[in-house]
């Protein structure tokens, strides 16, 4: 994403990896770049102003059915 307005912008490099079947990890790790006054850097929320985080995620998916016998 890129603020061309305020010559700043925010990549966002990761990766994933299937454990299993139905369960995916993704780890990423969002930059902030360009200008310190811009808007990925006047809206951190860290005390130390650091211009990075990293994320972590879990995907869970399955296919269930139910199914009534009578």
């Amino acid at each position: 994403m890129y603020n061309s307005n305020e010559n700043t912008a925010k990549w966002m490099p990761g990766l994933s990896y299937k454990c299993q079947d139905d369960i995916k990890l993704y780890l990423a790790v969002p930059v902030a770049l360009g200008d310190s006054d811009g808007t990925y850097y006047s809206s951190n929320y860290d005390e130390d102003n650091r211009p990075f985080d990293i994320t972590f995620a879990l995907t869970l998916d399955g296919n269930y059915k139910f199914v009534r016998y009578e």
